[in-house]
């Protein structure tokens, strides 16, 4: 019986994966993309939250330790040495966070916000770094407005509100 389910189970993935091949893949991640599309009626609010995954600027905030997000050519790369884990000092002397870099990951967070449809009224965002970079995110998506911590974070990651004042008031 055990084997009769697993053979089984390998048929239908190999029809499956088959099923794949023939209908392409912009089928399949139009299918996967419409699976993700929210839309909210005029009298409800959508709500959403994305992990930008240290979405800093790149120049240097004189109270924390944002070495790993300056430049390969800023000269206080040097302070990388100080960062006692290897893997963090590491990565520390070796990223080069240029502005074309920023750029790239704003449009990269906008396509993936964009697959859920319109915009969210309110959007919540973790670990983002100051008021820089945020007013960034907010005009790239197309935000008027947003609300920032200031955690006591060492690096200086944040979390941040971005909202339109069509269904939202502060």
């Amino acid at each position: 019986v055990r084997q009769n389910r697993i053979r089984a189970f390998g048929q239908s993935l190999t029809a499956s994966l088959l099923a794949i091949a023939v209908l392409g893949t912009s089928a399949w991640a139009q299918s996967a993309t419409d699976a993700f599309r929210v839309e909210a009626a005029s009298d409800e609010i959508k709500v959403m939250s994305y992990n930008v995954l240290n979405l800093f600027d790149n120049v240097h905030d004189t109270t924390k330790k944002d070495w790993t997000w300056l430049p390969i050519s800023d000269p206080l790369k040097k302070e990388c040495s100080r960062i006692s884990n290897p893997s963090y000092r590491e990565d520390c002397e070796t990223v080069d966070w240029t502005q074309d870099k920023i750029k790239i990951k704003l449009g990269q967070i906008k396509a993936a916000i964009s697959y859920q449809g319109s915009l969210p009224d309110l959007l919540a965002v973790q670990e983002i770094e100051g008021p820089t970079i945020t007013g960034l995110l907010a005009k790239e998506l197309g935000y008027q407005h947003f609300l920032i911590t200031n955690s006591p974070d060492e690096r200086g990651i944040n979390v941040a509100l971005l909202y339109n004042t069509d269904k939202l008031e502060y």
